[in-house]
């Protein structure tokens, strides 16, 4: 049996979750952040004799499972189809098994990885914090021209909004060259214990410069060393993953997204 989960589950869902909190720390974080009071958050819930086995979120485009045996029924695929998601992501054995009923749209394999301590505590003082309209309009577009990002998909309003609710539950750090940013890193989905670092990025003709090393490093300084905090990330950039080790993080899975943007052709 497939339904939408309230209130009442939060215990059984959390005790679910938990199973594996670095995997599923994007949804852990919008549990215990949101909750089940907004409209663009919702969370349902495959049953098996009773209990809980499996769960898909909704937030707004995006779509993620967690699934214990990769159970999933017709039911699960009717609210994916009904709903307006964009991206559908989770672990990659569940999201290959879902894959199945989607092998139309690509999948994309990413690098998950975790650090949990650093003895390495590196302050930089052209690192900083940014929230305001006119700073996201910036960043914007400085992801818009970078291929790998999917911000062709969104609007500048829809990308404002978006950033300025995962800010909510996380920080977005940026370095300017001449009142221009030209490198930017994000950090969402804060749990009592981790929080994923996201949205690495550097303007083209400003890599070279360590500009993302100096990113990750302040991130770290602000969420290990003074937080006590775990940071989770995703990659599939071979440049990308020469930061992370040096940095200390520790592969642990494999993450796993289709892009369902052709429901959605207009929007590109």
């Amino acid at each position: 049996m497939v339904r939408q989960l309230t209130e009442t589950d939060f215990k059984e869902m959390m005790n679910l979750l938990t199973i594996d909190p670095i995997v599923n720390c994007y949804i852990i974080s919008d549990l215990q952040n949101i909750g089940f009071g907004e409209s663009y958050v919702t969370f349902h819930g495959l049953f098996k004799e009773d209990k809980l086995y499996s769960i898909l979120m909704v937030y707004d485009t995006y779509g993620m499972v967690f699934s214990v045996d990769n159970v999933f029924d017709e039911a699960f695929i009717e609210i994916i189809d009904n709903a307006p998601i964009k991206t559908l992501s989770g672990q990659d054995r569940t999201i290959r098994t879902l894959h199945n009923h989607y092998s139309n749209y690509p999948i994309n394999p990413m690098t998950l990885a975790c650090l949990d301590k650093t003895n390495d505590c590196i302050s930089h003082s052209h690192v900083r914090k940014i929230n305001t309209n006119a700073e996201l309009e910036q960043l914007y577009y400085l992801l818009k021209d970078i291929e790998e990002f999917n911000v062709k998909t969104q609007t500048k309003e829809e990308f404002i909004r978006e950033k300025i609710n995962l800010n909510l539950n996380g920080s977005i750090y940026a370095i300017y060259v001449e009142n221009q940013i030209v490198a930017s890193a994000s950090v969402i989905s804060e749990t009592k214990t981790h929080a994923v670092i996201n949205g690495v990025a550097t303007h083209i003709n400003h890599r070279k410069k360590g500009y993302a090393n100096d990113l990750v490093d302040q991130i770290i300084y602000d969420y290990i060393c003074k937080k006590n905090m775990g940071l989770i990330l995703y990659y599939d950039n071979p440049n990308a993953q020469k930061i992370y080790k040096r940095k200390g993080f520790i592969d642990v899975n494999i993450w796993s997204s289709i892009k369902l943007y052709d429901k959605y052709s207009s929007n590109i």
